[in-house]
């Protein structure tokens, strides 16, 4: 009796230590799931805020383009748009001397085109793949007083939809965290997987940005 009574005891004692060890972690884990989600919740308010702006943005440029260009015109505008738009997520684009130089150029050409924010643009653009040859054709075809409205319209574009990819990243890493809290919890072991370093850096940059 003397025995069984003392393993209970044990085994209570041990059981209120192993809790009040998970309740301290949990208030450690709590400080720092707070700290981690604040990150992508903060630039997902802050993605909310820019597409704002952009959506106002794009709205007047498409109301002056609606004068300018006719049906054949915006045909081809939005073939454009498309294309590039579906091979943007496709493209991992990674900043060089040779990204700049070409930014440089396509800025210095669009300025000569009457682009006036050229410098502006041109990153958007040059990220998404399109360079000179790509406008060339379409500066032929449009009015020469739209092209550069035109060019702001698909720069707008392509940025809304950069900033839709990035406020997917951000709740999928809120859903993620959670995930992780919650097998935690469970005392469930992670599965080992392969990641891609890059892209996490590249992903924790872009939050930053």
């Amino acid at each position: 009796e003397i025995f069984r009574a003392m393993v209970t005891r044990l085994r209570n004692i041990e059981g209120s230590a192993r809790q009040q060890e998970k309740l301290e972690a949990l208030g450690t884990m709590s400080a720092g799931l707070a700290h981690e989600l604040n990150n992508p919740s903060a630039a997902a308010q802050r993605i909310a805020v820019h597409l704002g702006e952009v959506i106002q943005t794009i709205q007047s440029v498409a109301h002056r383009l609606h004068h300018a260009l006719e049906h054949k015109h915006w045909d081809r505008l939005i073939a454009l748009v498309d294309e590039v738009l579906e091979s943007l997520s496709a493209r991992k684009h990674r900043h060089s001397i040779e990204t700049s130089d070409s930014e440089d150029a396509l800025a210095a050409w669009l300025r000569e085109g009457g682009v006036t924010d050229a410098w502006k643009v041109s990153p958007v653009l040059v990220g998404a793949g399109l360079d000179k040859s790509g406008l060339l054709s379409l500066r032929e075809d449009l009015p020469k007083n739209a092209f550069g409205d035109a060019v702001r319209w698909i720069a707008l574009r392509i940025t809304i939809r950069t900033l839709l990819d990035d406020a997917e990243q951000c709740t999928g890493r809120i859903a993620g965290l959670v995930d992780a809290v919650r097998s935690s919890a469970r005392q469930e072991r992670a599965e080992a997987a392969d990641i891609d370093v890059h892209e996490q850096i590249g992903s924790a940059l872009g939050a930053l940005e």
